[in-house]
């Protein structure tokens, strides 16, 4: 049994609204975009969105798997904030950490707020394209508030080849509905 054209499209709009809702539930979150910079080296941009749950938050670490990254290097951090990295090691295994914190703790970002302009080079060790971290946000006592996967974000160019190909497939769609109508 097909289904028609008209009861696939009810089924999307609803899907799509249950996965950014799912999306947007989780505490304070970390989310990430990845720009490669040739052969095995890539960047790593991060922004830090408060929701409220915590009330605060004033710093955050995401952790790089020795087994898939090396030479990590922080190329950005904003002024009111302090970031280090610390490089991965296979030999005992730790992963690498990229930490940063307010400078001043007792002043953190409050619901609704985010801070960007975090960067990390690295060289990826793995195949394809690097995906989403472990990460951890911390408070002004360094108390672990809450933890998740970052959150990939596509670069802008992903974006436009998106929705140029639902375009395509929209254009697709009406020339078959109107060539069966004929």
């Amino acid at each position: 049994m097909q289904l028609k054209p008209v009861l696939r499209s009810h089924w999307l709009a609803p899907a799509m609204l249950a996965l950014a809702l799912a999306q947007s539930a989780a505490a304070a979150t970390v989310n990430s975009s990845v720009t490669p910079l040739g052969g095995d080296s890539w960047q790593m941009n991060f922004t830090v969105l408060a929701d409220g749950t915590p009330a605060s938050l004033s710093g955050f670490t995401v952790f790089f798997p020795e087994t898939d990254f090396s030479n990590l290097l922080v190329l950005g951090s904003p002024a009111t904030w302090d970031s280090i990295v610390l490089q991965p090691d296979v030999a005992i295994p730790a992963a690498g950490v990229f930490d940063s914190v307010m400078l001043d703790r007792s002043v953190g970002l409050t619901a609704g707020q985010s801070q960007g302009s975090f960067a990390v080079s690295f060289d990826y060790l793995g195949a394809g394209t690097p995906g989403s971290l472990h990460y951890e946000i911390t408070d002004e006592n360094f108390q672990l508030l809450s933890s998740g996967q970052t959150a990939v974000v596509p670069e802008p160019a992903t974006w436009a080849q998106l929705f140029g190909g639902l375009g395509l497939l929209a254009l697709l769609a009406r020339r078959r509905a109107d060539g069966s109508r004929s």
